[in-house]
């Protein structure tokens, strides 16, 4: 028996890395997995009969003795593992804030151990915190040219509005963008902004790896960091973040990490311009999958 699995569909951002680091990886589903009207059709299952187990991956039994699910993978599967398999630990990862994904409160049944990348969220779990990790599996060439200055790739989420004044701020500067907002949805039939194509997390990374800098900016009462933050640390790509607790974190150095509201927009381009500071790149590590497997104490 496996000491843990990782309970993920293999379109979600992480699969690549778990599968590169050896992590065994299963499926929640047995089929149709990739399908948005099928994952959008089990949810609707879900939120009315919670104990609805068609479709479910029976290779989830007896295979392990800890199951991690991302918050992503709905509470009627944690319960199914709690059925079949009586004696596992289940550890549910929230990526997200809990106001945007399942209640806590709904994991109850399955008795699953819940973990936070939010600080404001691990506060009524005892502290069970863990930060995100940078996900992709390639990394950023030192001195290699890069084609944007300024990148942003991430869904709405309440901030269309604050990104295009920002993107105008840059651009009025001489600061080059390339930004992509997707619909938080995967319905946007009544929204009229102007979204862009969804794209994969590979290519996300290849859009951060021809980045000088990284634009972070948090969702509304969300404390624990973004995923910007390790995917820009580890690369060593420059941050602009609206983030303001990230001066408290042993990598900061404002030579790395431009704050806003904090630092003042006149200083931007050069920011932009001057190179990487490694005086604090011994800290980076804790961004990496190792330190954050290590702290669910395996």
């Amino acid at each position: 028996m496996n000491e843990y699995v990782i309970v993920m569909d293999k379109q979600y951002i992480g699969y690549p890395l778990y599968k590169s680091k050896g992590c065994i990886m299963i499926e929640p589903y047995a089929y149709l997995s990739n399908s948005k009207i099928f994952r959008k059709l089990r949810s609707i299952i879900y939120k009315y009969n919670k104990e609805w187990t068609i479709g479910l991956n029976k290779k989830l039994i007896g295979i392990s003795k800890t199951y991690i699910l991302y918050d992503s993978i709905s509470p009627v599967v944690a319960n199914y593992i709690r059925k079949n398999n009586p004696d596992a630990r289940i550890i549910v990862y929230y990526i997200n804030p809990e106001k945007y994904s399942y209640k806590f409160k709904e994991y109850e049944k399955s008795d699953a151990e819940i973990w936070t990348f939010d600080e404001s969220d691990s506060m009524k779990l005892n502290n069970r915190w863990n930060p995100l990790i940078y996900f992709g599996t390639k990394t950023a060439v030192e001195n290699e040219k890069k084609e944007y200055d300024v990148v942003f790739v991430g869904a709405d989420k309440g901030r269309y509005s604050q990104l295009i004044d920002i993107k105008k701020e840059l651009n009025n500067r001489g600061i080059s963008t390339k930004f992509y907002i997707m619909p938080s949805s995967d319905f946007p039939l009544f929204n009229k902004r102007k979204y862009s194509k969804r794209i994969s997390y590979e290519e996300n990374i290849n859009l951060i790896l021809e980045s000088k800098v990284l634009l972070d900016i948090m969702q509304v009462n969300q404390t624990g960091y973004t995923m910007r933050i390790p995917e820009s640390m580890v690369n060593h790509i420059k941050l602009i973040t609206n983030n303001m607790k990230i001066s408290e974190y042993d990598f900061y150095t404002p030579n790395n990490i431009f704050i806003i509201g904090k630092d003042s927009y006149d200083s931007l381009f050069d920011f932009v311009n001057t190179p990487w500071d490694h005086s604090k790149d011994e800290y980076i590590k804790d961004l990496e999958f190792e330190y954050w497997i290590r702290k669910f104490k395996l």
